[in-house]
């Protein structure tokens, strides 16, 4: 299962993280999931991604220093893995 999504996280405060999601057709609770960038991520950023509902994958960005981050907008590319 796979899906894309372009956004753009604005501004993230120190050792915080924000969200967005994407729709997913099949992807269920437990599944695993790939997400992967179209461009370089900023230093600091790290992203993963969780199936928070049925059909539905919930994108973290997490900055993980002391200062705030403001990533660029680009697209999502998820894949979700049935277990």
């Amino acid at each position: 299962l796979s899906g894309s999504t372009t956004h753009d996280f604005g501004n993230i405060t120190a050792v915080n993280t924000a969200t967005t999601t994407v729709t997913i057709t099949g992807a269920q609770t437990g599944d695993s999931v790939i997400v992967n960038p179209s461009t370089a991520l900023e230093a600091g950023i790290d992203i993963y991604g969780y199936v928070s509902a049925t059909d539905t994958v919930t994108i973290v960005a997490n900055n993980s220093t002391a200062g705030a981050i403001n990533p660029a907008s680009r697209t999502y590319y998820v894949t979700v893995l049935k277990v």
